[in-house]
């Protein structure tokens, strides 16, 4: 069979030069006479180039009644959730995983979630290179990468800011959104430009997870997103509720764009520039050394007198 995959692609090559035109680009992964093996289905090759890690059962010449099964294993849980590579996500090439739901009749609008994601992140970036204090190139724009996770109802115990924030980080650091930029893995010092909108379905429940506050987080920028994304998934389901919250990301980060930036030490008075900790340690020097003449001036009184008292008493 892969020999005949291979021969037909040969002739359709040798097709599309003879009529004088361009061989489309290839996208997608490149895959070897081992992976071609065994696929008897253009749905299934598709899928194995997007992620070769797909198997494919239950397949028939005609492709009918095939079924991908994604190499992920075991339970979807906090700490082992599915990359948006993957075919159990349905991610129309964006970085959305909605493993919760598999119905076809949400294709249409998880691709409408998928385009609205390219547009905004196309268009609106974020200034990095505050935190990396880099001299050579200080201020820079870069794409802000936001990802959409549909995460199941959970123990209520993992339903809290604090674990939603550290599932919203390990999902970041798994499908390293930013790779173009940081390359593989993630280092330690990068602009904070990722972030994971989490969406509970059944619970209604919404979530923005993010490394850094300095361009938006769950406490800043957040409870906008949280606010429309929640209003309109009650309103109009789950996948128009990660619509919205997408668009509410992305339009307070135009916002904040559009503000010019203030240094944290405008507007203070000599003495507000202070800091605490240094005026307590010259408080505390000043004691020391308050301390050392004391000691000298007693020591010395004490060289004075000293002799004095002590030939008295042995008269």
């Amino acid at each position: 069979m892969a020999a005949l995959t291979t021969l037909a692609l040969q002739v359709a090559a040798v097709a599309v030069l003879a009529a004088g035109l361009q061989p489309p680009k290839l996208e997608g992964h490149f895959l070897t006479p081992s992976e071609l093996k065994g696929i008897t289905s253009v749905a299934c090759l598709e899928a194995k180039q997007k992620d070769p890690a797909v198997k494919c059962v239950n397949t028939t010449e005609d492709g009918r009644h095939s079924e991908m099964v994604s190499a992920f294993g075991g339970e979807i849980e906090a700490a082992n959730y599915p990359r948006y590579t993957n075919a159990m996500c349905h991610s129309h090439g964006e970085f959305i995983c909605d493993p919760v739901n598999s119905a076809t009749l949400r294709e249409e609008g998880r691709g409408k979630l998928a385009n609205e994601m390219k547009r905004l992140r196309d268009r609106i970036g974020v200034v990095c290179g505050r935190l990396l204090d880099d001299p050579v190139d200080p201020r820079h724009v870069q794409p802000f990468y936001l990802g959409v996770a549909f995460v199941p109802e959970w123990p209520i115990n993992d339903v809290n800011p604090e674990s939603l924030q550290e599932i919203g980080q390990l999902i970041d650091a798994d499908w390293n959104m930013d790779k173009a930029f940081v390359g593989q893995p993630q280092p330690f010092l990068r602009c904070p430009n990722t972030a994971v909108l989490l969406i509970l379905p059944e619970s209604k429940q919404v979530f923005l997870s993010s490394a850094s506050c300095e361009f938006i987080c769950a406490s800043h920028g957040g409870p906008q997103v949280v606010a429309k994304a929640v209003a309109a998934m009650r309103a109009g389901g789950d996948l128009e509720g990660a619509l919205e919250g997408v668009r509410e990301v992305y339009s307070f980060l135009a916002d904040q764009r559009k503000r010019p930036e203030v240094p944290p030490e405008a507007g203070k008075t000599r003495w507000e520039k202070i800091e605490l900790t240094n005026m307590l340690q010259r408080v505390l020097f000043g004691v020391a050394v308050l301390g050392l003449a004391c000691a000298f001036i007693l020591g010395f009184v004490v060289l004075l007198i000293g002799p004095g008292l002590i030939a008295s008493r042995k008269k």
